[in-house]
């Protein structure tokens, strides 16, 4: 009799077992497509996001958002066959640790982007803090399917350790324009000491952009340090500048050539064009953390204080009073 309530009750703790990793299995997948329908509406400019968030933290990534999801996509993918696989050949020297591996990684991996967004940027990603919630009822899941609680402890650990790594560093102040997104500089007359520096960010395709540098042509001011940044992504956009890039070693009016660039047939080389996506999603990085939705935008940083004239209106307005 009594080898028989034994027998029922491990019969009863494998089925409830396998019902725990096959729910981790069922969360797993059911992640996956909930990143991979993300990822189909990023492409069509749609999110499931009910904020702005999101798309603010997603510009600070390195690779972008797209890549990003299809790896979170991967990577549920690879957990739940881990899993999976874990359960069907527990005897197994290495598949029932794979799972535990994978779930500390990706703990450490989205703690440090949780701790960089709420403490660096002031932003709250659902769709990050969604994940986080995800990997915490896997660690749970999986750790009970096991009776090993301890894995769901490293979990936690891992997640804190790296929102704490990244939540302590202070990093530098982004409200200045950052030499990192500009493509192009021409510094101040030389008998001008300590001059200011003006930050001019604009799109080849902006028509109050070309307000503003139409205006800047005829003064073609020389006594502040001139930078030049766009938020332009496209190829064809970026490649006006072939003709700026020709001939700005020779003509001393940027703002001229930067003009007629939008006229002129032009290609960039094939290494000064690798060089702007990084200029342009350093731009949008910029703009993002500072609540800039459009250009242009002249940021003027004179030592002691930084001033942002948002809008052809504006800019214009303080150039006219200047020059």
């Amino acid at each position: 009799m009594g080898n028989k309530t034994m027998k029922n009750t491990i019969q009863t703790r494998s089925r409830k077992d396998t019902i725990l990793c096959n729910a981790s299995i069922i969360v797993c997948l059911v992640a996956m497509i909930f990143l991979l329908i993300e990822l189909f509406l990023t492409k069509s400019g749609k999110t499931l996001c009910p904020t702005s968030a999101c798309e603010i933290v997603a510009r600070y990534t390195r690779f972008g958002e797209p890549l990003l999801l299809a790896i979170g996509a991967g990577f549920f993918l690879v957990l739940a066959a881990s899993l999976f696989f874990a359960k069907r050949y527990p005897a197994n020297l290495w598949l029932p640790t794979l799972p535990i591996l994978l779930l500390i990684g990706a703990a450490s991996f989205d703690g440090s982007l949780i701790g960089f967004q709420l403490t660096t940027i002031g932003q709250k990603c659902v769709i990050c803090l969604g994940v986080a919630s995800t990997l915490a009822v896997l660690a749970i899941l999986y750790g009970a399917s096991l009776k090993r609680w301890g894995i769901t402890f490293l979990c936690i650990t891992a997640w804190l350790s790296g929102y704490a790594a990244t939540a302590s560093i202070i990093m530098p102040d982004v409200t200045t324009a950052s030499a990192g997104m500009v493509f192009y500089e021409r510094p101040a007359a030389k008998d001008i000491k300590q001059a200011p520096t003006a930050t001019f960010v604009f799109s080849t395709e902006c028509p109050h952009c070309a307000d503003v540098l139409e205006y800047l042509a005829k003064k073609n001011p020389t006594d502040m340090k001139w930078r030049f940044a766009i938020t332009d992504s496209s190829k064809k956009s970026i490649n006006k500048l072939g003709w700026f890039y020709d001939k700005a070693a020779q003509d001393n009016n940027p703002f001229q050539l930067l003009l007629e660039s939008k006229e002129k047939e032009g290609r960039l080389h094939s290494t000064i064009l690798a060089k702007f996506p990084d200029y342009t999603r350093q731009t949008r990085v910029f703009l993002s953390n500072n609540g800039i939705n459009g250009v242009p935008l002249l940021v003027v940083d004179e030592g002691n204080t930084t001033i942002f004239y948002k809008g052809s209106t504006a800019i214009l307005e303080y150039l006219k009073q200047k020059y």
